[in-house]
């Protein structure tokens, strides 16, 4: 019990000196894992200032305590908790153990109320049915990614015959019909979108965050560089088919702003929250996911553009860090439980180490290729001006290679890029 009590007061005064922890006892602890009224404040408090993206520091503490009319010691609140741990080295098995001890207590409850149920006679099938969903509700976050063989068949024959029923498949989907021909983007998934400096990834993932967004889709963009007016206006651009010049150099005629108000109106509806602050850790990227996520219910997608911005440890080489990248988009899809599109660029030689890693651990890989833009920005070593079926390419001529796609088919989707009005389209639409 002494061991129990030192965890929950660690894990708590762990979030006065790290995001990192407070990210984790926010995602992984309620206050129903407390048992002391004046932890429990504490939890309330800093749950509170989590959800404002506050500083947790004792003196916002405090003041929030304060200002959610909690009551607490505030000589004790300065002096011993601030003292509890000057690290959060431990804070992984100081939250298991708050967890255990909570599941230890759930099951005594449990058991003490079928003997209840017992002891006044209730019948015994009811008795059963209330124990058997009582337990298999306890601790549920951590089985529900454990099966044996035969959940695994029936849940995998459930989710078949409903593709085969419904004629569709759960995922998402884009305007682009080739695309959809070939590629549908799964819960879980890792989208990695890679392309060379200014082909069009990052408009090419908002158009389809957007197409999922106008069918209700809910989702997050963690934007690493560029400024939400920016996206606000490239997307405007898309539905309302007014040049993206004429918007941002203040060219647009009555008819057209008329036109840029109503998509505006559309826009403003859509179920999606941004973060536009740049230099991110990994860890401050799951802190902002979370927020979203308490905020909008659930994610259905979530896009971070692009993966060469996030802020990793010094002392590491690149190639060691965008591995951890990599790792850590695998456990974002899993713990957000929806696909994570993760953009990359890539150098003038094409594909680099570091990218070939990401890839590795990616579920589908997109690289977006505009060869005439490519080859005019003198992004390719030749001379020799990009054909196609023996004449010249078309300057609107883009491609879309999968080149890896655990769910579906590999190839080329050929595309129109039409990037004055921040879009993509079929080639042969």
């Amino acid at each position: 019990m002494k061991e129990y009590k030192n965890a929950q007061a660690f894990v708590l005064s762990a979030c006065l000196i790290s995001e990192v922890a407070v990210t984790k006892v926010i995602d992984k602890l309620t206050i129903d894992n407390f048992s002391e009224p004046e932890l429990r404040s504490i939890f309330l408090a800093i749950s509170s200032l989590f959800d404002k993206n506050s500083n947790v520091n004792i003196l916002n503490l405090s003041l929030e305590m304060k200002a959610l009319k909690l009551d607490f010691d505030e000589g004790w609140l300065y002096t011993k908790f601030v003292d509890a741990v000057n690290s959060d080295i431990t804070i992984d098995s100081d939250i298991n153990i708050v967890l255990k001890h909570t599941l230890t207590v759930n099951v005594k409850k449990l058991t003490a109320n079928i003997n209840n149920k017992i002891a006044v006679n209730e019948p015994i099938d009811d008795v059963l049915d209330y124990a058997r969903e009582g337990f298999m509700n306890i601790n549920i976050e951590e089985s529900k990614n454990m099966f044996n063989s035969q959940e695994a068949v029936i849940d995998t024959i459930n989710k078949t015959q409903e593709i085969h029923v419904n004629k569709i498949q759960s995922g998402l989907r884009t305007n682009i019909y080739g695309l959809n021909k070939m590629v549908l983007f799964k819960k879980q998934n890792v989208v990695v979108i890679a392309a060379k400096k200014s082909v069009g990834k990052s408009a090419l993932v908002s158009q389809i965050a957007f197409f999922n967004a106008s069918q209700g889709k809910k989702g997050a963009m963690i934007l690493l560089e560029g400024t939400i007016n920016d996206l606000t206006n490239r997307e405007i651009s898309r539905m309302a088919s007014i040049e993206y010049s004429d918007i941002t150099m203040g060219k647009m005629n009555p008819a057209q702003f008329k036109s840029y108000q109503k998509a505006s109106e559309v826009f403003a509806k859509y179920p999606i929250l941004y973060s536009t602050k740049r230099g991110l850790t990994f860890p401050q990227i799951k802190s902002k996911l979370i927020m979203m996520r308490n905020k909008l219910g659930n994610l259905d997608f979530i896009v971070i553009d692009y993966i060469q911005k996030i802020r990793t440890p010094k002392g590491h080489s690149r190639q060691r860090e965008l591995a951890d990248v990599s790792e850590e988009l695998g456990v974002l899809a899993q713990d957000f439980d929806c696909p994570v599109f993760a953009l990359s660029q890539v150098n003038h030689d094409g594909i680099t180490r570091e990218a070939e890693d990401m890839e590795n651990d990616a579920d589908v890989v997109l690289k977006l290729r505009r060869e005439v833009f490519e080859h005019k920005s003198k992004f390719v070593k030749t001379t020799k001006f990009p054909q196609l079926n023996g004449v010249d390419m078309p300057e609107d001529y883009s491609v879309i290679q999968i080149t890896k796609n655990k769910n579906g088919k590999t190839g080329g989707v050929e595309l129109r890029s039409m990037l004055q009005f921040q879009r993509f389209e079929d080639w042969n639409k």
